[in-house]
C-alpha cells in the first residue's frame, strides 16, 4: 500500500510517498494526521541535473538546491536543501558537471522510504 507523507517545512509544503506492506500499517496504526518520522538512505537517493528527466514508474522527485558536492570517479555525493527545507543527501553521476546553488531533482523509490511512528 502506498502512505502519502506531507512534509511541513519552512518554505513549501511538499509530499513524500512510502510503499509498506498492509500489515506495517496495520502493526504501526497509521492514521491520517499521525506524526512519522521518513528515512531513506542516501544511496537510494538519485540526483539528476535540472533539464528535463522523466520520473519512471515507482520513483518520486523531490526538488531542492545544492549545498554541497564531494565528487569521486565512482559518482558524486550531493548535498541538496529541498524546497521544504529539509536537508537530504543523494548521489549523481560522475562528471554531471553540477555545482552548489544548481537546482536539482532527487529520485527517490517508494519501497525505499522507512516510516516510524514517532509517539
Amino acid at each position: 500500500m502506498r502512505v502519502y507523507l506531507h512534509l511541513i517545512g519552512l518554505t513549501a509544503d511538499s509530499l513524500i510517498i512510502s510503499r509498506i506492506t498492509k500489515a506495517s500499517a496495520e502493526l504501526l496504526d497509521l492514521r491520517k494526521g499521525l506524526s512519522v518520522l521518513a528515512q531513506f538512505k542516501a544511496t537510494a537517493v538519485e540526483i539528476h541535473g535540472p533539464q528535463g528527466v522523466d520520473v519512471p514508474a515507482g520513483l518520486q522527485c523531490l526538488k531542492g538546491q545544492i549545498t554541497r558536492i564531494n565528487r569521486s570517479k565512482s559518482g558524486d555525493e550531493v548535498s541538496l536543501e529541498l524546497d521544504a527545507g529539509l536537508q537530504i543527501v543523494g548521489f549523481a553521476a560522475a562528471g554531471t558537471g553540477l555545482k552548489t546553488k544548481t537546482r536539482v531533482k532527487a529520485m527517490v523509490d517508494e519501497s525505499s522510504v522507512v516510516i516510524a511512528v514517532t509517539d
